[in-house]
This record gives C-alpha cells, sequence and structure tokens, in this order.
C-alpha cells in the first residue's frame, strides 16, 4: 500500500471515529443497543488504525490471507476476509442451528 493510500485511509478511519463521536454526543435518544453499537464500532475503527500503524492492515485475522480491496473499500475496519467473517457470523448466530453451522466448511482447505 503506497503511503498516498495509507494516509488516505487513515483520514477516511479518523473521519469516521469523528462521526460517530458526533452522533455520541448529539443523539437524541439514549438506546442503549445503538450506544454499543457506536461503541464497539468505534473499537473496530481504532483496531484498524492499530492495524494500519503496524503494517498488519489488510490481512485476515484468522486466515493470515489478504484481505480483497473491494471488502477494505466497502468497510475499511474489517479485520477478516468475507469467508472467514461469513463463518464467524454462521457459528456465533442464535439464529443458526448447530448442526447448519458444522456445515460451513474452512475455505482455506478446498
Amino acid at each position: 500500500m503506497t503511503s498516498q493510500a495509507v494516509h488516505k485511509l487513515r483520514d477516511c478511519l479518523v473521519s469516521k471515529i469523528h462521526q460517530l463521536n458526533w452522533v455520541e454526543e448529539n443523539a437524541q435518544t439514549r438506546d442503549e443497543r445503538a450506544v454499543e453499537a457506536r461503541r464497539q464500532r468505534l473499537r473496530e475503527i481504532t483496531a484498524a488504525l492499530d492495524l494500519l500503524d503496524h503494517g498488519r492492515y489488510g490481512i485476515c485475522e484468522d486466515c493470515g490471507e489478504e484481505i480483497k480491496p473491494g471488502r477494505l473499500k466497502a468497510v475499511p475496519w474489517a479485520t477478516r476476509c468475507v469467508a472467514c467473517q461469513t463463518e464467524q457470523e454462521v457459528r456465533t448466530s442464535p439464529f443458526v442451528p448447530e448442526e447448519a453451522s458444522r456445515v460451513f466448511h474452512d475455505h482455506r482447505s478446498v
């Protein structure tokens, strides 16, 4: 990633932090679920900035493969590739029966 791309990405992530902080400060309601969702997103963005600072941005935390640029463009704070994120969501979803979650196979061994 070029230094210009890193700078642009950092600006995007910092801007998102400022937006979330503004929403937090100016929210008309104190819906605890919405507050926790914003705080979680802030943690994710802060973690992405840390990965960027340490040269590990864009590497899937589960499989170690490069996260595709399109995913990072859509979700700059993503820490998993699409396959690993899908697997994580299937594994932890309260709406997916346990038997169905076992059907999801490891994309690295295919």
